[in-house]
């Protein structure tokens, strides 16, 4: 079914098979139609973080819901055909703002 409400994510928390922990109490609330943008720096947890809710990654604590349903009741081709993510590509965002802009509009002035 299609995403009508949105994410919940409550105290989720991620450990790696190695044992490294990417992911502490984390929660957050996104509406359906809402931009959500995670910041921080190298290593923060964004992606991981972001990997929860097509489950790349299975939480280790904590809960993943979409639309109330918990992710792991959802199939992957469901959740994985209705999400869409921007990764932040070091190349693309280490010019200027105008060159960033032109690589998506080249006629930008």
């Amino acid at each position: 079914p299609a995403i009508e409400d949105g994410v919940s994510i409550k105290q989720a928390g991620l450990v790696y098979p190695d044992g490294r922990r990417a992911l502490e109490d984390v929660s957050l609330d996104a509406k359906i139609g809402q931009i959500v943008a995670l910041v921080g720096p190298t290593g923060a947890g964004k992606t991981s973080l972001a990997y929860l809710i097509p489950r790349f990654h299975v939480a280790s604590e904590g809960d993943v819901r979409i639309d109330g349903y918990a992710v792991n009741q959802l199939t992957l081709q469901s959740l994985r055909s209705q999400i869409t993510y921007v990764f932040q590509e070091t190349q693309l965002f280490s010019d200027s703002i105008l060159d960033n802009i032109r690589y998506g509009k080249p006629d930008a002035t």
